[in-house]
């Protein structure tokens, strides 16, 4: 219930903090048959205005299929490929000190009854309870002051947590891992193809490749960055969410630390796909978040930097 409120109020507070756009967001809102037709102007990421539909009532998911086309396309492309190969190699390092990681968390989730506790609110925040919250928050707004882009970033809201999860949960049943708390050897057995009916009997034994709290965590608080960009405040408020769901879903045994980087990846994806039904302009295409894997040598250790520009 915590979480719910704390999402109900960055919505309420970033309805607040937002100017109307040329006077058009909180006109009445037409009968449905003409919705479709309605355009109003939003502030795109490079500062200039572009002209979006309101989307159908059910465009949240009939939608869907297009969205993951349009994951694929910008995921399969020659400029990305360096950044698949980062992913796997920032994963496959993380896989190599998972034990030693997780171990270093647990230590400190036992520590006392109040870490305990924060871990534990800080899962939460990642539960879909809360992202659907938001999208109500968003819709009831919407409806009720007739802002159509709260209405907008509401479906886009439950179109990238359908359609993420849908991608998480199709990896977990291919990649069979187990969870911290559930592992029978170190880093934890990786059952590829696992027997679906084992599954569906002990899925904490398969599921933690890769974080579904996490992944629509991420998806949603990138639909609401990119339908608010003006609201800068959001986006280390929303960094630091995903951070801390991070942190709980590790203290608590539930993820390994290499079941993160591939969550953030998709979460990130489909939420970006999801909040640009129209495509990108070559100028917001080279704006927005980026991620950047660095190689660090520091003595005789080696590792990887991480770099989030934003």
């Amino acid at each position: 219930m915590t979480s719910i409120l704390l999402h109900s109020v960055l919505v309420l507070v970033i309805m607040l903090s937002t100017p109307l756009t040329r006077g058009q967001e909180s006109t009445a809102l037409p009968a449905p048959s003409e919705q479709i037709q309605l355009e109003d102007s939003v502030e795109a990421s490079n500062g200039a205005f572009r002209d979006l539909p309101l989307p159908a009532w059910h465009a949240m998911i009939t939608h869907i299929p297009a969205t993951f086309y349009g994951a694929y396309q910008r995921v399969f492309q020659p400029v990305k490929i360096s950044s698949l190969v980062g992913l796997g190699v920032f994963t496959t390092a993380l896989v190599a000190t998972d034990e030693e990681s997780w171990r270093l968390t647990k230590k400190f989730y036992d520590a006392s009854e109040f870490n305990r506790s924060f871990a534990d609110v800080c899962v939460y925040i990642g539960d879909g309870t809360p992202h659907f919250g938001a999208a109500a928050a968003f819709a009831l707004f919407g409806f009720t002051t007739g802002d159509r882009r709260a209405l907008r970033t509401a479906s886009e809201i439950v179109e990238a947590l359908v359609g993420t999860a849908l991608i998480v949960h199709t990896m977990k049943r291919i990649t069979g891992r187990q969870q911290p708390n559930r592992s029978t050897r170190p880093g934890g057995v990786w059952d590829v193809f696992p027997n679906q009916t084992d599954y569906n009997r002990a899925t904490s034994k398969f599921d933690a490749f890769p974080s579904g709290h996490l992944a629509t965590t991420v998806a949603t608080l990138t639909v609401i960055m990119e339908n608010y960009p003006e609201v800068t405040w959001f986006k280390p408020v929303s960094y630091t969410l995903m951070g801390l769901v991070a942190f709980g879903l590790a203290n608590k045994g539930m993820h390994w630390y290499s079941d993160f980087p591939m969550a953030i990846a998709l979460g990130h994806l489909i939420g970006t796909v999801a909040a640009h039904p129209d495509g990108y302009s070559p100028e917001e295409a080279q704006n927005g978040t980026k991620f950047n894997l660095t190689p660090m040598i520091v003595g005789d250790q080696a590792g990887l930097t991480v770099e989030v520009d934003f």
